[in-house]
């Protein structure tokens, strides 16, 4: 290995009693190298600060960080015609010897052996050498190296800190007398950014996904760069995600091939065409949407939400992307909805093939800002950085007011309304913590007829919904009978051409209970001949509400 690093100039060496003079690397563009794939510009030069060396010959080794460093030129910067200047270089080498600036030391360390290179792949060595018939001139430079700057991804290394090195170097007088040759040992490079990000992890939140209630591959996400999105968090027009793919079951997704240090969106949306769409938005966010439409206070400023974020996805009425103004327009939306009317209003309650969706950094999405607006924390930004390769988001669907479906914020001040309007609002347990209720189901053929009863001893719902799929190749829907009291108002509505009919009751006033016993009975004419009622009638959907908020999940027995 020596011999192969022979110097190529053979110099005796002697101290003599000069005034030291120094071989130094200097950055040429050290502040403009800011990032991966960026060109550092390197400079080996001569400086004598008393002008007493009258060196005419020189010789020096470096070394650099193949892993971070990119050889691309070597370019002679030494401008006398009569200059002898060779160099040689050896990749797969490093310097065993200690680094320190007294460069000709290092230099009699590696003539007597004591010190050597070993190999080692992450490092190139560099021999320059170079003589002259006059004296090199001091700040003179020998030559510039240009490098580029390699992503450090995959590599043993978390920082550029560790790029160059000078090993060893001397001087010499005309006459061979060397002078005492100190030098810059090490260099290394700050605040790079970019690169491969490497894995980086989104972990989305949801209501839904943390109850199991879905499976999380039924989210999606399509990651832009932030620049290709727009004002109101919309792609720009001819904009395509750089990332997209489903979500785990438990609701995280790793990607890889993002950069380091840029920012991107994340849009992230659940497949609105499975089944359970159709319990986002239920009688319990009726309730929740009505008390906010009646009770807003004497001024009309006041509100019966717990949350920020409600109002948004309460707004399912407007007329621009959103007003933050609850009213019975919104109300009433939801209940047609329920009923399955369609509305001529602008309708954005979230259902089957129809989900409205929005969400954000879960940090801060439902916050508000200075403005009181938490508009601009729908933002759902993020950039991988060599700290940070973890991100997490919000989800909601518009109209889930409750929550069921949605990310319900913590219990902060940050994303909690200080105060409201109703002194014995209901707690937030009780909001938004469903309880679990038995009914009872009947289904029977009398004279000829289906008769399928829902029997109810569950005291206190002020609303209910049953959502009711039958088998209309075998039957026909004959009659809907309610009990639920006097003062109680229904609904029903038959979608005849999809077998379905939605059944309930709703009191706005809050005042009014669902009659326990037989509140609904369904009456059936077959179609064949039928010798029992096994598999004609199922529920897609089946809740009920207290006047406190309290979803109640109803259990068929």
């Amino acid at each position: 290995m020596k011999k192969l690093l022979l110097t190529l100039v053979s110099v005796l060496f002697t101290l003599s009693s000069f005034s030291q003079s120094y071989i130094k690397a200097e950055k040429v563009n050290g502040s403009s190298v800011t990032q991966v794939g960026d060109t550092l510009v390197v400079k080996l030069l001569y400086h004598d600060p008393n002008g007493l060396g009258n060196a005419k010959l020189t010789q020096f080794d470096f070394q650099y960080n193949n892993k971070l460093l990119s050889l691309i030129s070597r370019d002679w910067q030494i401008t006398s015609s009569s200059a002898q200047k060779a160099y040689n270089s050896w990749t797969g080498y490093k310097w065993g010897g200690t680094f320190s600036t007294d460069l000709d030391g290092q230099y009699s360390d590696f003539q007597d052996g004591s010190s050597t290179y070993a190999t080692n792949a992450d490092w190139s060595v560099e021999r320059v050498t170079v003589q002259d018939v006059t004296a090199f001139a001091s700040q003179g430079q020998f030559i510039q190296y240009k490098f580029k700057v390699k992503d450090k991804a995959g590599t043993n290394y978390s920082d550029y800190s560790d790029i160059l090195y000078l090993n060893w170097g001397y001087l010499k007088k005309g006459d061979g007398t060397a002078i005492a040759t100190e030098g810059d040992a090490k260099m290394g490079l700050t605040g790079i950014t970019g690169g491969d990000a490497g894995n980086v992890t989104l972990k989305i939140f949801s209501n839904a996904l943390s109850e199991s209630a879905i499976d999380g591959t039924d989210y999606t996400y399509n990651v832009y760069l932030k620049s290709d999105i727009d004002t109101g968090n919309q792609p720009n027009q001819g904009a395509s995600a750089v990332k997209t793919g489903n979500y785990d079951a438990s609701g995280e997704a790793t990607i890889s091939g993002l950069e380091n240090d840029t920012e991107y969106f994340v849009w992230n949306f659940i497949d609105d065409t499975k089944d359970f769409m159709d319990d986002v938005v239920t009688v319990s966010d009726l309730a929740l949407v009505f008390a906010e439409a009646i009770g807003d206070g004497i001024s009309g400023d006041g509100t019966t939400f717990d949350y920020h974020i409600q109002t948004f996805m309460a707004n399912v009425v407007h007329d621009s992307p959103f007003d933050g103004v609850i009213n019975f327009s919104d109300s009433y939306e939801i209940l047609a909805y329920l009923q399955g009317v369609t509305s001529e209003n602008s309708n954005y309650v979230s259902k089957k093939n129809g989900g409205v969706q929005s969400g954000g950094t879960k940090s801060i999405f439902g916050t508000v800002d200075s403005n009181g607006s938490y508009l601009t924390n729908l933002d759902a930004t993020f950039k991988p950085t060599d700290s940070n390769k973890s991100f997490q988001f919000a989800h909601i669907l518009i109209g889930d007011v409750n929550f069921s479906h949605s990310y319900q914020p913590a219990s902060t001040s940050d994303f909690q309304i200080s105060s409201m309007i109703i002194g014995n609002s209901p707690s937030l347990s009780a909001k938004y913590n469903p309880i679990q209720q038995n009914i009872d189901l009947t289904s029977q053929i009398v004279d000829g007829e289906v008769i399928f009863s829902i029997n109810s001893e569950v005291v206190g719902m002020i609303g209910t919904q049953f959502n009711i799929v039958y088998d209309d190749t075998r039957l026909e829907l004959k009659n809907v009978i309610f009990d639920t009291g006097n003062e109680m108002a229904n609904f029903a509505n038959h979608i005849e051409e999809e077998g379905k009919i939605n059944i309930g009751s709703f009191d706005q006033q809050f005042t009014q209970t669902v009659k326990i016993g037989t509140p609904y009975q369904l009456i059936f004419t077959p179609l064949v001949e039928l010798s029992n009622t096994s598999g004609l009638i199922s529920f897609k959907v089946n809740e009920g509400v207290k006047a406190d908020g309290t979803q109640i999940k109803l259990n068929m027995e």
